[in-house]
């Protein structure tokens, strides 16, 4: 008999491979609503306390806590191109065309600092990253509003676990069924499915707490409704861009600003809408508001 067959489940070896793929049928959802709950049991703070107490959160914060740091570094970008403090020269390089307003954040001076030596959006996405990843997310995570790295790895092994599980039996199963020459042809494809949904887990672990998916979720309400208006100023943009990508900015004014972020970057153009109404801040230094 197959080599696994003594030391697993008498349902995987026992019963043909019909039968078997009859019962995925239960076990396959199952799995996936126990990765789900993993995943959102490893999220914690649970209630709003951390985000009642948090400062508030900006456009800079909500778009970390979005899509990381790439998504901090577009929204940067975004708010200090349409504030004229930068512009995109193919390919793919920044140009510095304004001074920098003395109220520039660390974040802000990184990207003015690669814009000023003509960078590449690469460049100012590492910079982002590396001013960002120290003591600013780590508020942010003391906030309860964003995880630190040791709590998303924790997150994303344990929701992984019940479809890896699921994963390894149906490889068995298959084995089993090899030998007994029988039609495995719906256990291979539920396989596929079962591990790059188990695959999308282990590499996508949450980013943002309970309480800061919260505070995400009425941000969005907030700028939903004056999306993609035309005419807005930096805030505005950064804020557009940190909460619903790239592609929701007016796309006669940022054509130049979404081609140069996207080549290259598969992430970087969600669709969506939302702007939060310029606060009266210079330049991007409005989006010092933005900051850390």
């Amino acid at each position: 008999m197959f080599f696994c067959e003594p030391v697993v489940a008498g349902w995987v070896t026992g019963p043909t491979a019909a039968d078997f793929f009859r019962s995925i049928v239960f076990w396959g959802p199952a799995a996936l609503i126990a990765a789900l709950v993993l995943r959102f049991l490893n999220t914690r703070p649970w209630d709003a306390a951390a985000a009642r107490t948090a400062d508030p959160v900006d456009a800079h914060a909500a778009a970390y806590l979005v899509g990381g740091y790439e998504r901090l570094a577009d929204a940067v970008m975004a708010g200090m191109f349409r504030a004229g403090q930068i512009e995109l020269k193919k390919p793919r390089s920044l140009r510095q065309v304004a001074e920098r307003p003395p109220e520039t954040t660390p974040i802000t001076a990184a990207v003015a600092d690669i814009a000023a030596a003509a960078g590449t959006v690469d460049d100012a996405r590492r910079a982002v990253r590396h001013v960002a990843s120290g003591g600013w997310t780590e508020a942010l995570v003391e906030s309860g509003l964003a995880l630190s790295a040791g709590q998303r790895v924790r997150a994303a092994v344990v929701s992984t676990l019940p479809l890896a599980v699921l994963w390894v039996l149906l490889v068995v199963r298959w084995g089993v069924g090899l030998e007994r020459h029988e039609d495995t042809v719906g256990v291979v494809w539920t396989g596929i499915v079962v591990g790059f949904t188990a695959l999308y887990f282990a590499t996508n672990p949450p980013r943002a707490t309970v309480a800061g998916r919260r505070v995400l979720r009425r941000l969005k309400k907030d700028h939903r409704r004056s999306a993609s208006r035309r005419g807005e100023g930096p805030v505005a943009w950064a804020w557009t861009c940190a909460l619903f990508g790239l592609m929701a900015l007016p796309e006669a004014e940022a054509a130049d600003l979404q081609s140069g972020l996207r080549a290259g970057n598969g992430g970087g153009g969600e669709a969506g809408g939302g702007d939060s109404g310029d606060s009266g801040c210079s330049g991007c230094g409005g989006c010092g508001g933005c900051g850390d």
